[in-house]
């Protein structure tokens, strides 16, 4: 039976399918980002929950007892004292979460450079918990005025991504150290600066099974019902190839395992300059 031959599919309507394409595939890709913020959100509320007890709890206490004894005033102006510092430990915990989770626009181009030492200081607020918990000693060594040109939400993401990596590796040693450091130099071959941040811990480090296929969607070295989902390192490595860089595992100095990544950075090439 004689068969009809295929139209030709024109030039120009392949290259809007191919456009097309590209549109909805960026898409997917920044609602998989934003679920997996939201996902990573949920595995932190435990923690976060304990934390906002922490600083309501001794709150009622105080006044319980501002309420036994209404006339006495010191006792009325501590209880004030610790209702103002109680709600600004619980705003800077949600104020960091909302901000996490909320749907990211790319916006201006000043939207898309990120501090690297605010960074740092907001994944530690989303997580509900000072820079030294749980055991784990934590070291952060961030030069002043350190900027990179990357989304600030992507750059909290790769941070939070790799901080619960590090404090599940060493969750079964009972302590451990967290070491996050950031150095700018000049980008090899060009006069362009570049940041390198690097975070290590002194767990058993990544094993040899899974180290190949370490940055591929659904692989994780986590087991049990606390494991991941393997999107985390797949992400990270999306968003830094997005802001034009990189990341990569080795091992630590202590032996454990040490992620390096590596981003434009923004403003002079001296990093002194940024101080001054």
């Amino acid at each position: 039976m004689h068969q009809p031959k295929a139209r030709p599919i024109p030039h120009a309507e392949v290259m809007d399918r191919l456009l097309e394409a590209e549109r909805q595939l960026a898409d997917l890709h920044q609602e998989v980002e934003h679920l997996h913020r939201l996902s990573t959100v949920g595995t932190l509320a435990a923690g976060v929950v304990h934390e906002i007890n922490n600083a309501l709890t001794p709150l009622l206490s105080y006044a319980q007892l501002a309420a036994a004894a209404p006339g006495d005033d010191a006792l009325g102006r501590q209880v004030v004292q610790k209702a103002i510092a109680a709600v600004d430990r619980v705003t800077q915990i949600t104020d960091a979460i909302l901000g996490f989770v909320r749907p990211d626009a790319l916006g201006t181009p000043a939207d898309r450079v990120a501090d690297v030492g605010a960074c740092i200081d907001d994944v530690f607020s989303c997580m509900g918990r000072s820079s030294g918990c749980d055991g784990v000693r934590t070291v952060v060594e961030a030069p002043m005025g350190c900027r990179v040109r990357m989304r600030p939400v992507a750059l909290q993401q790769v941070l939070l991504n790799l901080i619960l990596n590090a404090h599940h590796a060493m969750a079964g040693l009972g302590s451990g150290t967290l070491t996050i450091r950031a150095e700018c130099s000049m980008w090899e071959g060009g006069p362009k600066r570049k940041v390198r941040i690097a975070v290590s811990d002194t767990g058993p480090g990544i094993s040899d099974d899974v180290a190949p296929r370490l940055f591929e969607p659904f692989v994780t070295s986590r087991g049990g019902s606390g494991g991941g989902n393997g999107l985390g390192l797949a992400v990270c490595r999306r968003l830094l190839t997005e802001a034009g860089g990189r990341i990569w595992a080795e091992r630590a100095p202590e032996g454990g395992a040490m992620f390096v990544m590596e981003v434009w950075g923004d403003g002079p090439s001296d990093p002194s300059a940024a101080a001054a």
